[in-house]
């Protein structure tokens, strides 16, 4: 029997940390496995591996006691979690910030593509029944069968998800723990202020703390797509695709562009940020342009504008060629700009940075040439000052990487740090405790040139920011965002890793080994040009545990195809599979930003 694997990150080996920083990781049968926090409280991770070269999901919660699984996609449902029974099937999960997680599980069903869903809330005693599935609601029949997905939880516990029987989602559901509601349907709700019916609606939902609105993309019959807001009222439209933007000459576009992305705030504002283009607001009823590409801040053009973040406060901070602005009573100002080395010990300011409750925290790093490597720190600039505080070094004490890492995600009291070891969790606490001793401000030496994001990085910046990551998989389709970059893949529309990367089997004869009968193992590729810091390699093993380890480099057949910018190569491993019992082709890509 032979076997081949499609696509794989190297997996990580464990690092010692500083004690206040714990790295979420998991030895799982003598194999350290990398995690992506999904939930603070409980703290919940969800694991990845090949294992016996079927790719398993494993979601794991820590509820004081220590980590214990409380799923496997192979086995279902695990653990103290009530009888749910143990079909397979794929999973989302959704949390808020009051410790309420739901767990969407999708079984299989011999129906083709269609399926059922449960609907689950994790207690402190395990998964319990959130509302029965309930399929004759949404109008299908008692035999029809439905999956549910995509959730997004307010802070009452109210959840909004999709639900589809098909390829479509046909709904977009409000669930509590007593009902469910269908607040649209694909060919029956009509499109407010007219357009015909809904035809389709994306997977982006967005629901407010208490509930009481729940915004969606949808589209419409006419193929206008656009942004829609959901009341006890009804439904109303926030934007269309056909729509000016405010005040300028452009259009807003599509809304199904994975460049749009929508934002909706505590306060009720919704946003509206599409990637080096605009960033619009609509409140009251009314759109308003707060921000686009050729206004004047302070005098000078604002030029590829990306990275939109709300504070706590209530600023809004945009990132711009020339560095980070801020939109506070009304007006943009500058709030650091990066002009060379700023920092008092002779670090240059990255574009990642991360909005927490003190301040903004800004990554910073120096390349020393006479030893080839990299320092780097993280940086507090407060609200309400000029300061540039150093408050961590990222030395190999503190992650067991010098090159650093960047604050993720802040929730409450903690911080989500992630670099290309994986994820750590420390506390607020543990960023400000060393602010009196950081480092004065410096003006630098003067302007230099003016970092530009590379592909890679304006990709990820256009998508939500708990699955921005390298590593993270924003579409849930089981293949991490670096890869589906490097294989032209939407990274926000789940695919199939086969639209770029074909296995197959083929004869020597036929891969210009003349007379050669022999059969080798092939890969059709089809990638990107290499792009700075992305590292791509076609490998082959006679093992999976190998095939990242001391797996041989496949061979090249024949030249590369150019098509835009990318190319298409054939690959084969170097050795016939005739007698081999088991062989693995691999795509490894790495990511050093």
């Amino acid at each position: 029997m032979r076997n081949w694997i499609l696509a794989m990150v190297a997996v990580l080996t464990t690092t010692t940390v500083r004690a206040e920083f714990e790295k979420v990781e998991l030895d799982f049968g003598g194999k350290a496995l990398t995690g992506s926090v999904r939930s603070f409280d409980p703290l919940t991770a969800e694991f990845s591996d090949f294992q016996d070269g079927v790719f398993t999901r494993m979601l794991w919660a820590d509820q004081g006691s220590g980590f214990q699984q409380i799923y496997n996609n192979q086995t279902g449902l695990v653990g103290t979690v009530g009888d749910f029974g143990e079909d397979t099937g794929d999973f989302d999960i959704a949390g808020n910030d009051q410790g309420d997680l739901f767990f969407v599980h999708r079984l299989k069903t011999d129906l083709g593509n269609r399926g059922e869903g449960i609907i689950v809330r994790l207690g402190e005693s395990g998964f319990e029944e959130f509302v029965p599935p309930a399929t004759q609601r949404l109008g299908g029949g008692a035999n029809s069968k439905f999956y549910y997905a995509f959730p997004a939880v307010a802070g009452n516990g109210t959840v909004a998800m999709l639900g589809y029987d098909d390829r479509f989602p046909h709904f977009v559901l409000r669930v509590d723990d007593s009902s469910i509601e269908i607040i649209a349907q694909e060919s029956v709700t009509p499109v407010p202020n007219g357009g015909g019916m809904f035809s389709r609606f994306g997977t982006d939902l967005q629901i407010s703390s208490d509930g009481s609105v729940i915004v969606f993309r949808g589209e419409r019959t006419d193929g206008q797509s656009g942004l829609y807001r959901w009341t006890a009222e009804g439904l109303s439209t926030v934007a269309e695709s056909a729509m000016n933007v405010p005040d300028r000459a452009a259009t807003l576009g599509n809304f199904f562009d994975s460049s749009i992305e929508p934002f909706m705030r505590n306060d009720g504002a919704i946003f509206m940020f599409k990637h080096a283009s605009f960033l619009v607001r609509y409140q009251d009823g009314n759109l308003e342009t707060l921000l686009a590409e050729g206004d004047m801040v302070e005098g000078q053009p604002v030029q590829q504008l990306s990275n939109v973040q709300h504070a706590p406060n209530g600023d809004i901070f945009a990132q711009g060629v020339r560095g980070f602005m801020r939109y506070r009573d009304g007006a943009w100002e500058n709030f650091r700009l990066l002009d060379g080395s700023e920092t008092a010990d002779g670090k240059r300011l990255s574009g990642a940075y991360r909005v927490g409750p003190m301040g903004v925290y800004f990554n910073g790093s120096v390349f020393i040439r006479e030893e080839l490597r990299s320092e780097a720190s993280l940086y507090l600039h407060p609200y309400d000052s000029d300061e540039l505080i150093k408050v961590l070094d990222f030395d190999a004490e503190t992650f067991g990487d010098a090159s650093g890492g960047v604050p993720r995600r802040i929730v409450g009291d903690h911080v989500l740090f992630a670099n290309q070891t994986g994820e750590y969790i420390g506390t607020v606490e543990d960023l400000s405790r060393d602010v009196d001793a950081g480092g004065a401000p410096s003006p630098g030496p003067g302007p230099q040139p003016e970092p530009v994001l590379s592909v890679f990085e304006t990709v990820l910046a256009a998508l939500p920011e708990a699955v921005r990551g390298a590593n993270d998989d924003a579409d849930g389709d089981g293949i991490s965002n670096l890869i589906e970059f490097i294989l032209g893949l939407p990274l926000d529309v789940a695919s199939s890793i086969s639209n770029g990367f074909e296995a197959n089997v083929q004869v020597g004869a036929d891969l210009g080994l003349e007379g050669d009968t022999n059969q080798y193992l092939t890969v059709h590729l089809r990638k990107r040009s290499l792009h700075e810091g992305i590292t791509v390699r076609v490998l082959v093993s006679a093992s999976l545990d190998g095939l990242a380890v001391d797996g041989q480099a496949a061979i090249e057949v024949g030249a590369a195809a150019v098509d835009g910018e990318f190319e298409s190569q054939l690959y084969r491993s170097e050795f016939s599979i005739d007698t081999a019992s088991n062989a693995f082709i691999g795509l490894v890509v790495e990511y050093n930003p």
